[in-house]
């Protein structure tokens, strides 16, 4: 468990960084979820995380 908890902190950390630190100002652009993890979040786990 310890292995999946680093993993998903990772994920999380990559996703901040890469997309929502330079599209701060930019409120409708982040009610969306990127192209390359839509296949793996639903948008509504998107809007509410």
């Amino acid at each position: 468990m310890n292995r999946l908890g680093n993993l998903l902190r990772n994920f999380r950390s990559k996703v901040y960084v890469g997309y929502i630190v330079p599209n701060l100002g930019k409120t409708n652009k982040l009610a969306k979820i990127p192209k390359q993890y839509r296949f793996m979040v639903e948008q509504t786990d998107w809007v509410t995380s």
